[in-house]
Parts: structure tokens; sequence; C-alpha cells
């Protein structure tokens, strides 16, 4: 005996035209970063750093909202 399903797995059209466009920008963006991001030096700020890894204090959130270029930057090359 089965049971009846609980809720709706229909999905509207748009939704998955929505969903689609989502996966080729991702697709894109991946692409870019396999093909072309030898050809720049990277650089990302500490603030980004920090709030990537989860470090990034109360008090410092303000400070590099404000000026983010302001801190030391760190080289994500090779």
């Amino acid at each position: 005996m089965a049971a009846a399903p609980t809720r709706n797995l229909a999905i509207d059209e748009s939704k998955i035209a929505s969903l689609s466009l989502i996966a080729a920008d991702q697709e894109t963006t991946h692409d870019w970063w396999r093909n072309e991001r030898e050809r720049f030096r990277i650089y990302s700020s500490i603030f980004i750093i920090e709030e990537a890894s989860g470090t990034l204090s109360s008090e410092s959130k303000p400070k590099a909202a404000m000026d983010p270029l302001a801190s030391s930057q760190h080289s994500l090359t090779r």
C-alpha cells in the first residue's frame, strides 16, 4: 500500500527557467576562474579574508564597510 504524496512536487516552468539561468551564470563564472584567472594578479583585503574565515570582529565590520580598501591587501596568487 503506497502513501499519498504530502506535497505538490510540480515545478512551475518559470522556476525551471530561472534555475537554468542561475546554473548558466555559475558555469560561466566557474569557466572564467578556471581559464582566465592566471592572467590577473588577484588581491583581497584582510577584511574579506577574515569575513570568509568567520574571524571578522564585530568592531571591524563597520570599519570594513566604511573603507574596504584601507586595510593591507593579501595576494591570492600562487
